[in-house]
């Protein structure tokens, strides 16, 4: 039989195919006595039974350590983090790598995500949450990293203002980025994470989730949506194994690069902190699932 990989076998007998100077960079693969070589050339030499035991002990070692190398790639769960930048996207990309995770990273412009990738070895992916074609073509490219477990929408769409001053349009951009990018992110996570049959979809909230503020219709309206999306995906994902859940991120998050101020530690949500909830809340067991999520700093009013 054959793999492509240029090696037959046959009953107790192998023939094997090797450059000897791929042997000699490490790679090789399992064989058993009588072994004939083909070194590259018309001779073809028997090994007697002890020297294809060394020769079976060296390869197998080499092809050992490769297979698993390989293995341990292929086997990598793939995380997709859609509206990437550089606070709260920034502080789950590199929590991701650190345990282990193929990262891929959507957003707009990835140019910025530069130094992040290079600090990740994340994928990034330009990426327009609010176009199907887009999104699909997003994990389209994370297939190719490997099994989809974890989808993080972070994206978010915003207008402020009184609403007899709103611009209709930029209101409608903020609808489609916030509440309808998180749909079509959902929906192209559903389903690889069905298919798969477990894994975990998670959706970045706001106070403005919960509350309608004066001046932040365009804000509230697109937040309120992806909660509804959220609550309704968790009830018809949960029993399927998905686990969907929603975080309510209540205050400011720490600007990456900006000292905080002495006299108020910890007054603002850390970046860091919250991506190890998002990772504690995938990890947690299905016994005991959270939906919906509270954070804020200590001294924040609620």
């Amino acid at each position: 039989m054959s793999d492509g990989s240029g090696w037959r076998a046959r009953s107790s007998l192998v023939f094997v195919e090797v450059n000897p100077q791929t042997v000699a960079g490490g790679t090789g693969i399992l064989v058993s006595a009588p072994v004939w070589l083909n070194n590259g050339s018309n001779a073809i030499s028997c090994l007697s039974p002890a020297k294809a035991r060394r020769y079976e002990q060296r390869l197998a070692k080499c092809f050992r350590r490769r297979l698993t190398r390989e293995e341990k790639i292929m086997a990598s769960d793939v995380a997709v983090i859609a509206g990437a930048g550089q606070g709260l996207s920034a502080s789950l990309a590199r929590l991701l790598a650190k345990e282990g995770f193929r990262v891929v990273l959507a957003a707009r412009n990835t140019g910025k995500l530069a130094p992040l990738v290079g600090e990740t070895g994340a994928l990034a992916v330009e990426t327009d949450v609010a176009d199907p074609a887009s999104v699909a073509s997003l994990f389209d490219a994370a297939d190719k990293v490997g099994s989809l477990a974890l989808a993080v929408f972070n994206a978010s769409g915003r207008t402020r203002g009184p609403i007899a001053e709103l611009d209709p349009d930029a209101v409608k951009q903020a609808l489609l980025v916030g509440a309808y990018g998180g749909f079509l992110v959902g929906q192209q996570a559903a389903r690889r994470l069905l298919a798969r049959g477990s894994g975990s979809i998670l959706f970045t909230g706001a106070t403005a989730s919960l509350k309608g503020f004066p001046g932040s219709a365009g804000f509230a309206m697109p937040k309120f949506g992806l909660r509804g999306l959220a609550q309704s995906m968790a009830r018809e994902l949960s029993p399927k194994n998905i686990h969907v859940a929603h975080f309510i991120i209540d205050g400011a998050i720490q600007p990456p690069g900006q000292a905080e101020e002495p006299d108020r530690p910890d007054r603002r949500l850390s970046p860091d902190a919250i991506a190890e909830t998002y990772l504690g809340t995938h990890r947690q067991h299905r016994s005991a699932w959270s939906f919906e999520v509270e954070l804020r700093p200590w001294v924040e009013t609620f």
